[in-house]
């Protein structure tokens, strides 16, 4: 990571056998990232025009969720996924069920990203770490005083903070 401008920057390749080496690539400012926050993945040492399958997955209190996106190869052999953030918000349950949800925000969540060629066969990965609570905020239950029940996200210290947000529904989170 690189403190001025606090990008972060990580890899994983596979060296095959035919000595290319092939690389998914991270690149997000900010760590740790919030979910919603933007990311882009880079993929190297792939045959040029090359259609590929980006595989995201993730699991939660052991449901799996899915989902998947074609993607091909510049002239170069790279592709670059400038919206990769946006792929987190098509997961799907792998086994029928309810769409992606957090049960508990104040866990990081890992996805886990794969690059596969047209038989779907993986030939690398890379797993990227999202929060969905900021750092410095805690989590307070309010659980039927008068009657109430909720959850409050408090920033911690002693400032005084003029906004609030409600939020009307029941989830998990």
């Amino acid at each position: 990571c690189s403190d001025a401008l606090n990008l972060c920057a990580t890899s994983q390749n596979l060296i095959l056998s035919n000595f290319s080496v092939l690389s998914v690539m991270l690149r997000q400012v900010g760590n740790p990232l919030l979910f919603g926050d933007s990311f882009s993945l880079e993929l190297t040492g792939f045959e040029p025009l090359t259609e590929l399958t980006l595989i995201a997955h993730c699991t939660e209190d052991g449901r799996h969720f899915e989902t998947q996106r074609r993607v091909a190869t510049n002239a170069q052999g790279q592709c670059i996924i400038g919206d990769a953030e946006m792929i987190l918000y098509e997961l799907a349950p792998v086994v029928f069920g309810h769409r992606y949800n957090v049960l508990d925000v104040s866990k990081a969540a890992q996805f886990d990203f794969k690059v596969c060629d047209a038989q779907l066969t993986a030939h690398c990965s890379l797993t990227v770490e999202r929060y969905f609570l900021a750092p410095g905020f805690e989590r307070h239950e309010i659980n039927g005083e008068n009657g109430v029940f909720a959850t409050l996200f408090l920033p911690s210290g002693d400032e005084i903070y003029h906004n609030l947000v409600v939020e009307i529904g029941g989830s998990a989170g």
